[in-house]
């Protein structure tokens, strides 16, 4: 980006693509103001307005900027080409994001696919997919009330039975979650009737017990279409962050992305129905995107 290009963001609230690394390790998706624009040195400074902080990048530093008309015409996104990182002392810092190489191609993966009533996830293990041990690991997940249905499908699926594993005392063959790209994996965590647990999945050699005939509703919910204003009108948000979430609309291409940052596409039930919230493409006219609504604890 160039001053005039800057100077346009003063006074727009702004947030990073890809996010600044927060304190904790993970990504971080702040408020960030541009406060200054010093053509002479070509740099700019950054204010962080979520939790304090300035920090100066170069122009050519932040590739361009998109509008965020999902927030308002004061709102945008800075996609950069630098990473920023906030220390535990406050301090913020930047270094480059490293170009990526060519990609190799990767193993190839044929995952026991399960739709949990809300999205397709893929699960694999040693003995299906000998690759998976070659995969970078992720953050292990908790499966919460998703448990039966996984662990009733690995039982059709294997003839084996599952259970779960203290962590450091694993003697089984672990159940992985793979990314929808097939790039990482992820541990399984459950085992407390649904409640976030320690315990990590596994498939034992035992013959599987009987499978119940449960009545579960794994059809995907329906789409609703929404305006941006839904869920403080409706009463959806204040239900939601009582419950301890935070709520986001995320462009429709970057639900993976924030999948695997913990959020999760939110999910009502309405009179027998499950459903889903989306702002259509158009809707803001000034964004070609379509918007889901999506939450994580906070």
């Amino acid at each position: 980006m160039n001053h005039d290009q800057f100077k346009k963001c003063i006074g727009q609230t702004l947030r990073l693509e890809p996010p600044a690394i927060g304190p904790d390790g993970r990504p971080s998706d702040d408020d960030w103001e541009v406060v200054g624009a010093d053509e002479a040195r070509k740099a700019a400074t950054l204010r962080n307005h979520t939790r304090g902080g300035e920090v100066i990048v170069g122009f050519d530093h932040v590739k361009n900027y998109d509008s965020d008309a999902a927030r308002g015409d004061k709102c945008g996104f800075l996609n950069m080409l630098w990473q920023l990182r906030i220390g535990r002392d406050g301090a913020i810092t930047a270094r480059p994001i490293p170009a990526r190489a060519a990609a190799a191609p990767g193993p190839e993966f044929h995952p026991l696919i399960v739709n949990d009533g809300e999205a397709e996830r893929h699960f694999t293990w040693s003995d299906r997919d000998g690759a998976v041990a070659l995969l970078p690991e992720g953050e292990a997940r908790q499966l919460f009330g998703t448990f039966i249905g996984v662990c009733d499908a690995l039982r059709t699926e294997t003839n084996r039975e599952p259970q779960f594993d203290a962590a450091k005392d694993i003697r089984h063959e672990i159940v992985w979650e793979l990314t929808p790209d097939h790039l990482s994996k992820h541990k399984l965590l459950g085992g407390m009737g649904g409640k976030a647990a320690t315990s990590v999945l596994v498939l034992t050699n035992n013959k599987a017990q009987q499978v119940q005939e449960r009545v579960v509703n794994t059809t995907p919910p329906e789409i609703e279409a929404v305006d941006t204003d839904y869920p403080s009108r409706s009463g959806l948000q204040d239900r939601l962050t009582a419950e301890g979430f935070k709520l986001h609309w995320v462009r429709e291409e970057m639900v993976g992305r924030r999948r695997g940052e913990g959020w999760e596409v939110v999910v009502v039930a309405d009179d027998g129905r499950r459903v889903t919230f989306k702002v259509p493409p158009g809707m803001p006219s000034v964004d070609p995107s379509a918007l889901i609504l999506m939450k994580r604890r906070m």
